[in-house]
């Protein structure tokens, strides 16, 4: 059979496909629809600000106050989600009609959430103290190199301070305010278990200051404490802000407890996953400043003299803003391995943040990998570590005066570039770094540093800092359970500090006596060991009376010792201070300390019909730190908490799903503002003198003994009302 084909005319053939692609738009416009309905919860009440969304596409809405919504362009056939905080979701057909009216359920999840407290866990429902739970999905909402920043304004008594701008600058942390005069007011920070130390070493405060010279060392950019923490890892935050919440904590409590909780694998589940995310950063509003033209006509009235002869040829001159502000880049990449068996789950991460500073010159980098492993050896026999390695490296510019001697205008790059002319210029034609000395009217303003000398000062900081936890439990009988943790925080960290000759201003030669550069090395070592062990009974008693029992015995040791070499007066800046032997001028200081705690705590929970809930908690702790009169301190505390929903009275009240009373009091400690040996005679160096024809070094008292030094300790009350209305 011979085939025969046929050719259509392309203008006909064009016809054809347009007619078919209209049949198929309008076939596609017929299968979608517009949804309208109301959303009410179980008393029949609107619900306004649910969320309503088509699963599997983008469309979503939300209701009106009324409870209404509409959907536009809807696919026949597809499934809506009905959401709304304190209620459980809903999903429903648009075949039918049951997407008119959604009745919404309460949901109790919140309150059977289990949330960390001391030494344990409970359900939400059951706390009697005052307690703040942040998930991570909160935490992420916004990019944040630190983890305080993300707590920012979601925990109620919790200040969030910025002390400075820099990449990795410190944070300051205060829960329910300044709890102490003497000493650190940051509160613990409990890590996995892993209690974290938020000081520096004994002794060490930062770069010095070289005699009078404002602007050499003396640097107010500390970084935070927790920057080298990966607030991705995080899988939730308790903060514990009662003293009957912490005073398990006992002497370390006195400022709150922060206990942070990192992720974990899952059985059954694999997964790889990354996270990331690329952004900038940039100076929102510069500080209006005279061009050239108009300082140089001032600065000739000022001081009466034609020392600028023809102001208006010099212009606009320099903004200095713009020669040290740049656009800044941050970013952030994360790499997750997660999943485990019945048996075994793991957890792996390996993270890098970097964030430049939108000065020139500053730049913060971390680099961490994290470990979380647990292991069932045994029904009743389970191990586990988490472990965490971070090296961070922070470009640091000083961005701060830490004197009051009118160093802002030279220290702080900032203050130099607002007190610059704008008549003279940073670079030379080849590109390298103008000094002031050396330009026509430079010699004017010897007083002042050229902002851009920060370029060549020498301020870094790299820190390896190791957290490491490794645990047994043991269920030695029904409801007896016993764990122990044995915990490693070290923190190394190395500064390289050098200012170098052409920095210097020119009084600042004179003060020196034009000895030349200023160097500087500082590296700390701190390694915290801790060892708990943690003893548990549950015990239910006739369905109705609940009994819980927590003994733990504790062992701390912290170990600093830091190095410190400073030389100045280099002949010129070939070796920086990679050579500090080679200053005119050098000298050595070193100094280690050491303190332990010993803590004994017991703690009683108890609670009827889920009604009535009372904690008793006792802690002694014995520390180091004390005079041998004060040695040890006693911290009790005691809660209770009614919760009135579930009495008989308030079975057929539901515009209120949730009131609790609660009322507590208890006494914490604060060894922080102690540092070690403060109790006993001290001596240190002092000028060296000459003693029948030799040189001797002097050793002078500077403390005497104080048998009675004891705690920093506070007492706290707390009464509280927790309601959750839903009308």
């Amino acid at each position: 059979m011979k085939k025969m084909t046929f050719h259509l005319p392309g203008r006909l053939r064009l016809c054809l496909t347009l007619l078919v692609a209209l049949l198929s738009l309008l076939t596609a416009t017929a299968q979608t629809q517009t949804i309208k309905g109301v959303i009410v919860d179980d008393s029949g009440n609107p619900v306004g600000g649910a969320t309503i969304r088509v699963k599997g596409s983008n469309a979503i809405t939300t209701s009106a106050d009324n409870g209404t919504y509409t959907l536009t362009n809807v696919k026949t056939g597809a499934t809506l989600v009905i959401s709304f905080t304190g209620f459980e979701n809903v999903e429903v057909s648009t075949s039918g009609n049951a997407y008119e009216k959604v009745q919404l359920v309460r949901s109790s999840k919140e309150l059977d959430d289990v949330v960390v407290v001391g030494y344990g866990s409970r359900r939400k429902s059951e706390v009697t103290g005052a307690i703040t739970s942040v998930k991570a999905a909160e935490l992420l909402q916004t990019p944040v190199a630190n983890l305080a920043q993300g707590l920012q304004g979601r925990v109620p008594g919790l200040q969030i301070t910025q002390n400075n701008a820099a990449p990795g600058g410190s944070i300051s942390v205060r829960l329910r305010g300044t709890n102490s005069i003497n000493g650190s007011s940051e509160p613990l920070y409990i890590i996995d278990g892993i209690q974290l130390q938020n000081t520096t070493a004994a002794g060490v405060s930062g770069p010095p200051t070289l005699g009078n010279i404002s602007g050499v060392g003396g640097n107010s950019n500390n970084v935070s404490s927790l920057s080298f923490l990966n607030p991705n890892d995080i899988e939730s935050i308790e903060v514990l802000k009662d003293a009957s919440a912490a005073a398990i904590y006992g002497s370390q409590a006195a400022n709150g407890v922060i206990i942070i909780t990192t992720k974990r694998g899952k059985a059954g589940i694999s997964n790889v996953s990354y996270d990331g995310y690329v952004g900038t950063q940039a100076v929102t509003k510069k500080i209006g400043m005279l061009n050239a033209s108009q300082f140089a006509r001032i600065e000739n009235e000022i001081y009466n003299t034609t020392r600028f002869p023809n102001p208006d040829s010099f212009g606009v001159g320099t903004n200095w803003q713009d020669v040290i502000f740049h656009e800044a880049q941050m970013q952030s990449h994360q790499l997750t391995f997660s999943g485990g068996t019945d048996k075994t789950q793991v957890l792996m991460a390996l993270n890098y943040f970097g964030q430049e500073g939108i000065v020139l010159n500053s730049k913060f980098d971390r680099f961490s990998a994290r470990i979380n492993l647990e292991h069932a050896v045994k029904p009743w026999l389970h191990v586990g570590t988490s472990t965490t390695f971070t090296r961070s490296v922070n470009n640091r510019v000083q961005t701060g005066s830490v004197n009051n001697d009118g160093g802002g205008l030279t220290q702080s790059l900032i203050g130099a570039a607002l007190a610059a002319p704008p008549v003279l210029i940073p670079y030379k034609s080849d590109g390298s770094i103008y000094g002031w000395r050396d330009q026509p009217y430079g010699s004017f303003y010897g007083e002042l540093r050229n902002p851009v000398l920060g370029k060549i000062i020498t301020d870094v900081t790299r820190t390896n800092s190791i957290l490491s936890n490794i645990y047994v439990d043991i269920t030695l009988a029904k409801g007896l359970k016993y764990r122990g943790n044995f915990s490693a925080n070290t923190n190394n960290s190395l500064n390289d500090y050098y200012f170098p000759i052409a920095a210097f201003t020119s009084g600042e030669i004179t003060l020196s006596g034009g000895q030349g550069g200023y160097g500087m090395k500082l590296n700390t070592n701190f390694i915290r060991l801790m060892h708990e062990s943690i003893l548990t009974y549950d015990k239910t008693i006739a369905n109705d009376h609940q009994l819980k029992f927590t003994g733990v015995f504790s062992t701390l040791e912290n170990n600093n010792n830091y190095n410190y070499m400073i030389g100045y007066g280099f002949i010129n800046d070939a070796t920086t201070n990679e050579a500090l032997q080679l200053a005119k001028n050098f000298s050595i200081s070193t100094g280690r300390t050491k303190d332990d705690l010993i803590s004994y705590l017991g703690r009683i929970n108890y609670s009827y019909k889920n009604k009535y809930f009372l904690d008793l908690t006792a802690r002694a702790d014995g520390s180091s730190k004390f005079g041998v009169n004060n040695k040890w301190g006693f911290f009790p505390a005691v809660a209770a908490a009614w919760n009135i929903k579930r009495e008989d009275f308030m079975a057929d009240v539901n515009a209120v799903s949730n009131l609790r009373l609660r009322a507590s009091v208890g006494k914490t400690g604060n060894q922080a503002a102690v540092d070690p040996y403060q109790s006993l005679a001290t001596v240190a160096a002092g000028n060296d003198y000459i003693f029948n024809n030799v040189l001797n070094k002097a050793i002078l008292p500077t403390g005497v003994p104080n048998p009675d030094l004891r705690w920093e300790s506070s007492v706290q009350s707390d009464l509280g009302v927790e309601a959750v209305d839903w009308l």
